[in-house]
């Protein structure tokens, strides 16, 4: 039986990574806890404190949030050997875009109600991780072009609908 010394390597990296992120993310959790165990108005809404993300998650939630998008904290590294990277929660998307994400070498899983974006990334470092998670939400000229209505949440009873377009470094709200 032949057994890739390269790819162990590769996933023993991510696994470590993983580990790692994993043991800041539970100190950060735990020191939040200590000096302001109460949400947020937006980790209310999210049912999760933001110390709950993985670094390479975290910059991302507050714009989804601000569009209106959901995003679970099991976001980030997934796989039997860590080496995937998921955004996990309730967002649309329509076929359109999961075609484009393909083009991007980006999987959408749907369930009923939740959504999953994965990628494979080539290596274990979270700034590359970021930046293709980037790529995946802002996009680019060639890839997205992101027209769709959502419904926000103003306070705890109003709720809007507007119109979010994405394109090349800009975001127009319409509503």
């Amino acid at each position: 039986m032949y057994i890739d010394s390269g790819l162990v390597k590769k996933y023993e990296s991510f696994s470590d990574l993983r580990k790692k992120v994993e043991e800041e993310k539970i100190l950060k959790i735990k020191n939040r806890l200590d000096k302001n165990p109460s949400p947020t108005t937006t980790e209310s809404i999210l049912g999760a404190f933001l110390e709950m993300y993985q670094p390479q998650v975290f910059p991302f939630i507050p714009v989804l949030i601000e569009k209106g998008y959901l995003v679970e904290p099991s976001s980030g590294f997934c796989g039997k050997y860590q080496e995937c990277q998921a955004l996990n929660g309730l967002f649309p998307i329509d076929d359109t875009i999961i075609n484009r994400l393909l083009k991007i070498k980006v999987k959408v899983f749907k369930s009923t109600r939740s959504k999953s974006i994965k990628f494979w990334p080539e290596s274990a470092d979270l700034k590359k991780i970021s930046d293709k998670k980037m790529e995946i939400l802002v996009g680019s000229g060639r890839v997205f072009f992101i027209e769709t209505k959502i419904l926000v949440i103003l306070g705890m009873t109003k709720v809007k609908m507007i119109t979010i377009m994405m394109v090349p470094k800009a975001t127009i709200i319409i509503g």
